[in-house]
């Protein structure tokens, strides 16, 4: 770290950036016009965070940003899924996955499902997307690889 005034600095704008969007139902409870609450409230939702991170990254400077980037992969690196998984793993991840999938297609094609969980519709959305973020992790890195492989035009596979 250079200058440790430009990296507190750069750093309190930087988390700024990700919590700029709760500012927006103080925004909203405020007594001004709609226009501006919209207005307000879009800058902070689509360009605030993005805007002031870059600021940061400025202020920080390139080796205040490098020592940050390195001190953040340091966090997440634990958290990160084995590139191997055994064969038990993998056979209960295809199985979340897929189930993943099946509802997916069952909750499109068949309307009278939202009859089933109407008084809890959030909680079921939000189950069934933490459980394929789930399945994704229980899969390892090495099938996200792959699931990523699918969408790029000249990837070639594993020989």
């Amino acid at each position: 770290m250079q200058n440790k005034g430009r990296y507190y600095l750069g750093l309190i704008i930087f988390v700024l950036g990700f919590f700029s969007t709760l500012a927006i139902p103080m925004v909203l409870n405020a007594n001004l016009s709609d226009g501006v609450k919209t207005a307000i409230s879009s800058i902070l939702a689509i360009g605030g965070p993005e805007v002031l991170m870059i600021l940061s990254g400025v202020i920080m400077g390139k080796d205040n940003l490098a020592a940050l980037k390195q001190k953040i992969a340091g966090w997440l690196k634990p958290l990160a899924p084995p590139s191997y998984v055994s064969k038990a793993r993998f056979v209960l991840g295809i199985i979340l996955f897929s189930l993943c999938l099946l509802e997916g297609i069952i909750h499109v094609h068949w309307d009278g499902i939202i009859n089933l969980y109407s008084d809890f519709a959030l909680a079921y959305m939000i189950f069934w997307n933490v459980l394929f973020l789930l399945s994704l992790y229980v899969l390892g890195g090495d099938f996200f690889n792959r699931l990523i492989g699918l969408f790029i035009y000249k990837s070639q596979p594993d020989k």
